[in-house]
């Protein structure tokens, strides 16, 4: 992929946000973890800042997406129990030095 490519497949807000969806239909393979890393290096030469919503699961693709970033910011329901905050508080801090917040919604 490259720049104009990436460009291509952004939708912009009118307040200037960039937007980069997930397919309507999910791949039947995830992508490759160089395929993944190409992408955020793309997205990180181009804009300032790029948030990923990793939803609620923590697999291959939410460690490397962590491994990859400056900051990591958990959005925990407040339903949530506190064991696993703190389970997933642990899982960001092993994966090395980085800002780390957990907010509560």
């Amino acid at each position: 992929m490259d720049a104009s490519l990436l460009e291509g497949l952004m939708t912009s807000t009118k307040d200037g946000l960039h937007l980069l969806a997930a397919p309507q239909q999910p791949y039947a393979a995830a992508p490759a973890a160089a395929e993944l890393a190409r992408l955020f290096d793309l997205l990180v030469s181009h804009y300032r800042y790029v948030i990923v919503d990793c939803s609620g699961r923590m697999d291959q693709t939410t460690r490397l997406l962590s491994d990859l970033s400056n900051a990591v910011l958990m959005v925990a329901q407040t339903t949530w129990y506190l064991s696993g905050a703190r389970a997933a508080f642990v899982f960001f801090w092993k994966r090395g030095p980085r800002a780390i917040a957990c907010a509560w919604s």
